[in-house]
């Protein structure tokens, strides 16, 4: 199940730098919580976010999911199961805008696969922030296969592979001229995936991958940080290949949130 809550941004005189993060998985449910994703939200009237502030949550991306919280799209914030702390560099952040009217929608998924009942969790995120700004923005850019019930891994499948791609044409209205630098790579999938590649192509030629893992592992989900940054210019493009082991199953899969 994937839970969401709106959450409104202290306010700030000035912009600020979000230079750590923690997740705080509640003592006890560790083997519940899957993942933590917290999203910017963009438009609408405040006192629709308000009215969900003291709101104990609703269940995401539902048909009756509040329209406030269809608005909250862009990843602010990632963090998966066996996860730890976001470390960012001593000259990068994430910017905090004063904003009278900013909000963010934190979606928290849980694996109860064994239907326990009586669970009660307050996990979520500590967020450390400072006016001291550093000399570049950071942000999250997430790519991968759309989550649909028309993306289908059929049944009896050693290694099935399901791509996902960048357009141009998508990112680079949005890229400055000399590109962007990518500081890691946070690998996610669930419990079919075997394993992940976030290939890299530039014109005609494939570049070192941003990201692979042949031997994925469901509870390891870490950010893997790179040495260099990687510069990614206008016209780049990335494939990300999840492979998928279905041999042990009966029926189809269906890529979908529930």
């Amino acid at each position: 199940m994937y839970w969401c809550t709106i959450h409104k941004v202290p306010e700030l005189s000035e912009k600020n730098h979000v230079v750590l993060v923690e997740p705080l998985i509640q003592k006890g449910n560790e083997a519940f919580v899957h993942h933590l994703l917290m999203y910017e939200c963009v438009g609408g009237d405040p006192s629709e976010y308000d009215h969900y502030i003291d709101f104990y949550g609703h269940q995401c991306h539902h048909t009756n999911m509040p329209d406030a919280m269809k608005r909250c799209e862009g990843v602010f914030l990632a963090w998966g199961v066996g996860g730890e702390d976001l470390v960012l560099p001593e000259y990068v952040g994430l910017p905090l805008v004063p904003s009278p009217t900013k909000y963010y929608m934190m979606e928290i998924h849980y694996d109860n696969p064994n239907l326990i009942e009586g669970i009660v969790d307050n996990s979520g995120f500590r967020i450390y922030y400072t006016p001291k700004l550093r000399k570049y923005d950071a942000g999250t850019l997430m790519i991968g296969s759309t989550v649909s019930s028309r993306v289908i891994v059929p049944p009896k499948q050693e290694k099935y592979i399901v791509t996902g791609h960048s357009n141009p044409k998508c990112l680079d209205p949005v890229l400055p001229e000399d590109g962007i630098k990518f500081l890691g790579v946070l690998l996610h999938s669930h419990l079919l995936g075997r394993g992940l590649k976030a290939r890299h192509f530039r014109k005609s030629e494939e570049l070192p991958f941003l990201g692979a893992d042949t031997n994925y592992d469901f509870n390891y989900q870490e950010y893997r940080y790179y040495t260099e940054e990687v510069a990614f210019l206008p016209g780049d493009q990335i494939t990300v290949e999840c492979t998928y082991d279905s041999s042990k199953r009966d029926t189809a899969t269906f890529i979908v949130i529930a």
